[in-house]
């Protein structure tokens, strides 16, 4: 398993919850990463707090970000 920030419905900060999550196996061409830390940032308080549903539409739950610090922990094949 691996832990996972998401949320489930539209709201404040106390909407997002960490949950455990299977650990995805890469595809061709993929990598997994092994993430360390990650940040919110503006962006991604817009879209929690639903000011950008007409724009990015989400299926619920949903998790966001993509500042993060990681390395590669596997790799799928070609």
């Amino acid at each position: 398993m691996s832990l996972a920030v998401q949320f489930s419905e539209y709201g404040s900060g106390e909407v997002p919850r960490v949950v455990d999550v299977p650990a995805p196996a890469p595809g061709p061409g993929q990598v997994r990463l092994a993430v360390r830390a990650a940040g919110v940032n503006p962006f991604d308080w817009k879209v929690i707090q639903g000011f950008m549903r007409q724009m990015m539409p989400l299926d619920l739950p949903a998790g966001l970000g993509s500042d993060i610090w990681e390395w590669s922990t596997r790799s799928g094949t070609e």
